[in-house]
Order: C-alpha cells, then sequence, then structure tokens
C-alpha cells in the first residue's frame, strides 16, 4: 500500500526514474480487479492458514512442527533456514512452471498475468485452485520433516515480502549479501513477456533449466515452455512487435543501467541473414 502510495501516485509523472515499464500503467478497472481478486485469494489462504495454525497450537497430530529451540540441536535449527528456503522456493519455481504449461495456463494462472504491468496488489490476484496448491506445497515439511517454527515463519515472511516487490513494478534492486536474489526486473519481465523467468527468490533455478530470458530469444504469451523462439524462428512481425516490447523497458532497472536485451542494427541484421539462410 505505502509502495503503490509512493511510487504509483506521488511519483507517477517520474515514472522513468522508478518504474519498470514507464510508458504502461494498468488501467483504473484493472487496478481494481487486481485488488478484488488479490484479496478475495488472500482470505482463502489466510483461512487455509489459520486452520493449519490453529491445529497446530492444539496438539497438531501428525504435523512435525516442534517449539523448544534446542529440541533437535542448534545445528539443525541454523541449517533449517536453508533447507527450507531452498525447498520452498525450487518447488514454487516447478509449481509456476507447470501452470505455464498451455492447458493449466489457459484455465487457471491467465487470471495471474491479465496484470502485464503487475503492481504490488499483484502479488496474490491467482486464481483460488492455483493459490492454494501453492500453500500446500510450502507446508510439505511441517508433515514430514522435524520443523521449528521459527525457521518457517521467517522464510514464509521473507518469501512473501520479496514476492511484493517483485510484483511492484518498481527498480529495487537486490542488496549486496543476496547473490541469488533477482532484482525486480526479472519478474516484471515474466509478466511483461509471460513464459519466462519462472523462479522467484533464486534465479539460478531458471539458468538451471533453460528457462533465463535470453537476448536472441523471442518470448510472447503465444510461445509456451519458456525457452523462447530464436530470431530466425519467428515472422518479421513478431520481432517487430518483441522490439517495440523491449523498448518499454526502462534501462535503469537493470545493474548499471544498461538494458542487455535491446536490440540494435547489428542483431537485425543477422536476423535478415539467418532467414535467409533458413529460406534458401
Amino acid at each position: 500500500m505505502v509502495t503503490n502510495w509512493y511510487f504509483y501516485i506521488n511519483r507517477r509523472d517520474k515514472a522513468h526514474e522508478w518504474k519498470c515499464q514507464p510508458e504502461k500503467f494498468l488501467s483504473p478497472e484493472l487496478e481494481l480487479h487486481e485488488i478484488l481478486v488479490g484479496a478475495s485469494s488472500l482470505l482463502i489462504v489466510s483461512i487455509l492458514s489459520g486452520f493449519v495454525a490453529c491445529y497446530a497450537l492444539n496438539g497438531g497430530k501428525g504435523l512435525t512442527i516442534y517449539y523448544g529451540w534446542n529440541e533437535y540441536g542448534w545445528l539443525w535449527f541454523a541449517l533449517q533456514f536453508v533447507a527450507i528456503f531452498v525447498y520452498q522456493d525450487y518447488t514454487t519455481y516447478w509449481v509456476h512452471r507447470i501452470f505455464h504449461w498451455p492447458w493449466l495456463y489457459r484455465n487457471f494462472h491467465k487470471l495471474h498475468h491479465t496484470y502485464k504491468q503487475p503492481t504490488a496488489f499483484s502479488v496474490t490476484a491467482s486464481h483460488p485452485v492455483e493459490i492454494i496448491f501453492t500453500q500446500l506445497v510450502m507446508l510439505v515439511p511441517i508433515v514430514t520433516v522435524p520443523i521449528h517454527w521459527a525457521p518457517f515463519y521467517v522464510v514464509v515472511v521473507y518469501a512473501y515480502c520479496h514476492g511484493i516487490l517483485g510484483h511492484s513494478g518498481v527498480n529495487f534492486k537486490s542488496f549486496w549479501w543476496q547473490p541469488w536474489q533477482p532484482d525486480t526486473i526479472f519478474h516484471d519481465n515474466h509478466h511483461q513477456y509471460f513464459h519466462v523467468n519462472f523462479g522467484f527468490n533464486i534465479y539460478y533455478w531458471d539458468i538451471l533449466h533453460g528457462t533465463y530470458r535470453q537476448k536472441d530469444r523471442v518470448y510472447s504469451e503465444s510461445i509456451f515452455y519458456g525457452q523462447g523462439k530464436g530470431l530466425a524462428e519467428v515472422s518479421e512481425e513478431v520481432l517487430l512487435s518483441d522490439m517495440v516490447e523491449r523498448n518499454l523497458e526502462n534501462p535503469q532497472a537493470y545493474r548499471n543501467s544498461f538494458h542487455r536485451y535491446k536490440l540494435d542494427e547489428h542483431d537485425m541484421a543477422k536476423f535478415v541473414v539467418n532467414n535467409k539462410v533458413k529460406t534458401n
């Protein structure tokens, strides 16, 4: 709420200084839509979380949550922060990527991509089926291995806070002590180009699985599976449309204000040569 007021209202006329897509804003109708959808989905998962918390505090038969600080040793207590973080982030990468498969995308996840220029309110604006499934996957550790409530809580809060920042549309950069954490533009690219950059708090998953955005690839809502198409694999019309999208990105959202995905004349020449080779 504070982020939206400070940037989207107070500094709206200076969008080129702070916005990932400075030329584009959600319409008032879509802003209201994302707030209503987000509030509804948040209510649903809050009820689910409240039920689990109440059950845990009343004995929680079958749950593996514990409360004594040194009940399983200090080493395991410390390692849980990393283990829970890696587990939750890697599984949500795959849940997110799977929901980008054509049928699941069109029937569930497409709702979240209604917001091509996301704001902080977009973070929970997802289909109830998707957001419930994602939360259930995140809860798996508390029924499988001994988990202290504190590391679990800290990781969930960290992930949610960065989810808000990642959807904010504001060109926030990660801190020096977060080498794993992508800048806001990473997920903003995901909303702008749809099927690419599926990770949340660890962008290495995308590098590992080949779904990290590449300069020589074209991405759109109709190109599925996260690897896009080569410049020579698309029509000139699609390529020109992609170039327009790239020009809508704010160079200041990238490190050193360098827009590393911008296509220049050399890239266009390479496209023409490749096309000639392809057609001969």
